[in-house]
């Protein structure tokens, strides 16, 4: 395969595919729902995390905290009005700092903080607060010091929000459609209009016609899914490690779009099987929609694998170690769709 003539493929059909309802509707929809669900449930203009800090001592924690920019400070003279404004939701977590905590932690000895958490509160801005104080712990410190804390959950335990439950349900559907429905909508109107039987009797070749399809697919659909999550504020504290993610699963969303693409002759048929394939690609997001039904169940549809990985990173603070194991499912899967897509390249080509 050419690189040069994968790039002049590429540049083809962005260029042309920017005038195709398909990818028009594979960037308006997803940033429409979003915004949609965004602004009935009060999510895209949520405040900062809320952090109340009850400081018993003149703690040099305090004064580290109050200074984030990402987090909304606000100090009281004890606990006991500190606790009530977190159970009416008026903060998202308290902690109350007690006297020489400073020394303790200088010294190593274990530091006891009493937190309370409003039971509605974001999971996302229970992360970003608990990383926020592990972080300025070791500034103070220099080292990782002990610290136990004490847990306290008030108000409504309903922890998952429908905006959370909902989350899931945008982000695959705008890999879906970025991924999988630009690709192989392209392929099949090309097929159509015969203007790829006229582009494989030229140098180019059948497989690098299906790697510039699937780049591109991948392309929108990554960018699309970074949109989101910037539009939702889910890239949480590892923005890295979420941006390999999305576009992973970008990557196998647009294997699978070359592959439905290469398979199907009509745009009609390309649509039926699509929506006959809706409650396979779609399912995993039911799952976190509805969190009590048994979430192993989740995990026996491929497409959980592209977005299982992202919402734990961005809604539960997940790390590397937690999600390894997902992704590793993730990329065998990667590995056999362009398995498969070679073996249909290969096919086609023999019978031209």
């Amino acid at each position: 395969m050419r690189v040069r003539r994968i790039l002049a493929l590429m540049a083809k059909d962005l260029f042309h595919g920017s005038r195709s309802l398909i990818l028009v509707f594979a960037v308006v929809i997803p940033l429409v729902a979003s915004l949609v669900i965004s602004l009935l449930l009060g999510t895209l203009f949520a405040d900062k995390p809320r952090l109340g800090l009850a400081d018993q001592g003149a703690s040099a924690l305090t004064g580290e905290l109050a200074q984030l920019d990402y987090l909304t400070v606000r100090t009281y003279g004890d606990g006991g009005a500190l606790r009530r404004d977190v159970e009416r939701g008026a903060l998202d977590m308290g902690i109350v700092l007690p006297e020489g905590v400073d020394q303790a932690l200088a010294e190593g000895r274990a530091a006891a903080l009493e937190v309370y958490v409003w039971g509605e509160s974001l999971i996302k801005h229970r992360t970003t607060l608990a990383a926020a104080l592990s972080r300025e712990v070791m500034a103070l410190t220099g080292r990782h010091s002990p610290v136990e804390v004490t847990t306290t959950l008030l108000g409504d335990g309903r922890a998952i929000t429908w905006g959370e439950r909902l989350f899931p349900m945008v982000v695959i559907m705008t890999i879906i459609m970025g991924g999988t429905l630009v690709p192989a909508t392209s392929l099949v109107q090309e097929k159509q209009a015969r203007t790829l039987r006229a582009l494989t009797i030229t140098p180019t070749s059948y497989a690098e016609v299906l790697t510039a399809k699937a780049v591109v697919g991948a392309l929108v659909s990554t960018v699309m899914g970074l949109a989101i999550l910037a539009l939702n504020n889910a890239f949480g504290a590892q923005p890295g490690l979420l941006i390999g993610l999305v576009a992973l699963g970008s990557l196998l969303a647009a294997e699978a779009g070359v592959i439905i693409g290469a398979l199907v002759g009509d745009i009609s048929t390309l649509f039926t099987v699509v929506k006959g394939l809706g409650i396979l690609l779609y399912a995993p997001a039911i799952f976190y929609l509805f969190p009590d039904l048994p979430a192993w169940l989740a995990r026996l549809f491929p497409t959980y694998y592209m977005l299982g990985p992202i919402v734990e990173v961005s809604m539960s603070g997940a790390h590397w170690a937690d999600i390894a194991g997902d992704v590793a499912i993730l990329g065998a899967l990667i590995v056999a769709g362009a398995i498969a897509a070679g073996v249909i390249a290969r096919r086609t080509a023999e019978r031209q």
